[in-house]
């Protein structure tokens, strides 16, 4: 069993593998754990809005945020890394 193990550390070939496999785990890593700061920026900024949105609703004389504009579309690009 441990002869099988250790044919992984004698092929230089086999160690280029498994530390491009490692490096690519790291980076794997790294990268959902941008998307998910940037995911906790967005909901953060989502409920800011909603905040936004129930105040100025609250006010008498402003007008009404949710009628009238142009519909709003979420750009996919902007969260590309």
């Amino acid at each position: 069993m441990l002869e099988d193990v250790l044919w992984l550390f004698d092929d230089p070939f086999s160690d280029l593998l498994l530390a491009g496999v490692f490096i690519f785990a790291a980076l794997q890593h790294r990268q959902m754990r941008l998307m998910q700061q940037k995911t906790n920026q967005l909901a953060f900024q989502v409920s800011e809005l909603n905040v936004l949105i129930r105040t100025i609703s609250a006010v008498t004389d402003a007008p009404s945020v949710t009628q009238g504009g142009p519909p709003m579309h979420f750009d996919e690009t902007a969260l590309s890394t």
